[in-house]
């Protein structure tokens, strides 16, 4: 069978190629808007409750904060199988998606996120709108539901993730691409694409047919049969179309034995139907290979530029440690050399130190006598201490007397102080009375000379 390829584990290694073997679908109903080639496989608890005659787990909606609004299903509690598992869900033109993506360890962030842009692939080109391009999914970012808190948190780390998580793909907003606030379904097996091999018409045929009925009612209508010729690129105007299953219909639906009696009265054009379903589901295959093989070019890559990375700086750190090496050993010769020379330096000290001890011996000799006349010399210290207090009290004596004195002179000197400016009052009074006595002769003199003229006046007048 020619099948999609997915990430593989082999030895831990994450690889691509096509899955190990096909899982067959539970039933002959097709799922909404997917091809018969293109049914899932659901959980073992889906399919307990189908067998069992129940239903299964309905979806609960819970709160979730901006700006992504959606709902969470209620997983199916069913055993786990071996490994490790993630329950990824992505919105695809208005629908939700939810798939379980097995892993036999835990992945790493850039690992979920190849595995799920690739299952999710397989979603986009089925569900694909007529107007919708076929590029890859856009992942803006990953968001983990944390189930205590009841909301979702941005997926930024490894350890965030754990066995049976659900996980939300934030896609880039696009013209064909909003997201919504429906509820997320239950979780489903990835969907495999493959086109069972065909050696006769009627075996092409069938499998034309089950890849147009794309809606499971068993029935092939004129916008599926149309549909089909779109993808396939074969250019049919409608009323050719029209014109082609109404032989077979009526113009009606074709049903299974209808669509095998016009792919007989026509088999060019089941042929090349047949030859371009497989033609496109190879190249979806193949492109799918060749994204798988370009991420993990890119892992190794980035590995191998991070082993060069850390080679070079193992390299650095070994030229280091070198160099560290030989400064050690010229810094353990040089070590030596001093060990060698404090040796010497030992054994002269210890010759220093036997000539110091009888150096000691002699010097503790003389300590003795220096002791006696140490204390022969305290003991005249003494004498003189006591001679020198006695001293110390007449010099304190004399001190006081000479006080005394001092004081004496001072008081005799402001006497004489007094007398001498007594002394020298009585001297400007002297000096004063001898002014007015010479002022007082003067004056007699001239009353004298005075009275001379004017006897001599009054004899010349007789």
């Amino acid at each position: 069978k020619a099948t999609v390829s997915v990430l593989n584990w082999r030895d831990g290694v994450m690889v691509t190629g096509p899955t190990p073997a096909a899982r067959t679908p539970p039933s002959a109903r097709a799922h909404d808007l997917r091809a018969h080639v293109m049914r899932r496989v659901p959980t073992d608890a889906a399919s307990a409750a189908r067998a069992s005659g129940g239903s299964a787990p309905s979806a609960l909606s819970l709160p979730s904060p901006a700006p992504l609004a959606v709902s969470v299903a209620t997983a199916p509690q069913s055993p786990r199988p071996e490994g490790f598992r993630i329950l990824a869900a992505a919105e695809l033109f208005g629908q939700k998606a939810n798939l379980e993506l097995p892993f036999p360890a835990p992945p790493t962030l850039d690992e979920l996120t190849v595995l799920a842009a690739d299952v999710f692939a397989m979603e986009r080109a089925v569900q694909r709108r007529d107007d919708a391009p076929m590029g890859p999914m856009s992942v803006a970012k990953l968001q983990v539901y944390d189930p205590a808190a009841a909301v979702w948190t941005d997926l930024a780390a490894d350890a965030q993730l754990s066995d049976g998580c659900q996980v939300y793909l934030v896609q880039e907003e696009t013209p064909w691409h909003r997201e919504t606030d429906a509820p997320i379904p239950e979780p489903q097996q990835p969907m495999q694409a493959c086109l069972p091999p065909a050696h006769d018409l009627a075996a092409k045929a069938n499998a034309l047919f089950h890849e147009a009925d794309v809606n499971g009612d068993r029935v092939v209508d004129k916008a599926e049969f149309t549909r089909m010729l779109r993808t396939l690129r074969v250019a049919l105007p409608e009323t050719a179309v029209a014109d082609l299953m109404r032989p077979f219909a009526g113009g009606a639906a074709l049903s299974l034995r209808a669509f095998a009696a016009l792919c007989e009265d026509h088999p060019t054009l089941c042929e090349c139907l047949y030859l371009r379903t497989r033609e496109f589901w190879t190249g979806f295959r193949l492109k799918q290979q060749r994204l798988g093989a370009e991420a993990v070019v890119r892992a190794l890559q980035g590995t191998s530029t991070e082993h060069h990375a850390r080679i070079t700086r193992a390299r650095d750190q070994r030229s280091r440690h070198q160099q560290a090496l030989a400064e050690w050993e010229t810094e353990e010769a040089a070590q030596e050399a001093r060990q060698a020379a404090t040796s010497q330096e030992i054994d002269g000290v210890r010759a220093a130190a036997a000539e110091a001890d009888a150096a000691a011996g002699r010097q503790t000799a003389r300590l003795e006598g220096t002791r006696h006349r140490r204390d022969i010399a305290e003991r005249d210290l003494h004498t003189l201490g006591q001679h020198l207090d006695g001293l110390h009290r007449d010099v304190e004596a004399e001190a006081a007397e000479v006080v005394e004195l001092q004081e004496e002179e001072a008081r005799l000197e402001q006497a004489l102080d007094a007398c001498r400016q007594r002394i020298a009052a009585r001297r400007a009074r002297a000096d004063s009375l001898r002014s007015e006595q010479a002022a007082a002769e003067a004056s007699m003199a001239r009353a004298v000379e005075g009275m001379e003229r004017w006897e001599l006046k009054v004899l010349d007048e007789e």
